[in-house]
């Protein structure tokens, strides 16, 4: 997402961590109409580098897990979603992927 200034971009990640500190470690529950609900552990958000980074995993899913990844890079806010039963850092390496890309 681009904003009109680096500084609106900046403070996007800071106001998303503070919404997911909200979150965790909470359990949510979600449902899409015509499905049956969905329980969610929300993790507890963290800084790794230039990133905020949380992981979230599905109660009822063996082992499913997304992480989201997000950072700014100077007006272009990344936010990125990975999902998997094998979830590493796929989140962040999404994110660094479009970083480098915005750089260039």
């Amino acid at each position: 997402m681009a904003f009109k200034t680096a500084g609106q971009a900046q403070r996007r990640p800071d106001k998303s961590m503070v919404s997911w500190q909200r979150c965790a470690p909470k359990r949510q529950q979600f449902q899409i109409e015509g499905h049956f609900p969905d329980t969610w552990t929300v993790g507890i958000p963290a800084v790794v580098g230039p990133d905020i980074v949380i992981r979230n995993s599905e109660e009822a899913a063996d082992g499913y897990v997304c992480q989201r990844a997000m950072r700014a890079v100077g007006n272009v806010l990344i936010d990125a979603w990975a999902c998997s039963r094998a979830i590493a850092d796929q989140g962040r390496t999404i994110v660094d992927g479009i970083a480098a890309k915005v750089q260039s």
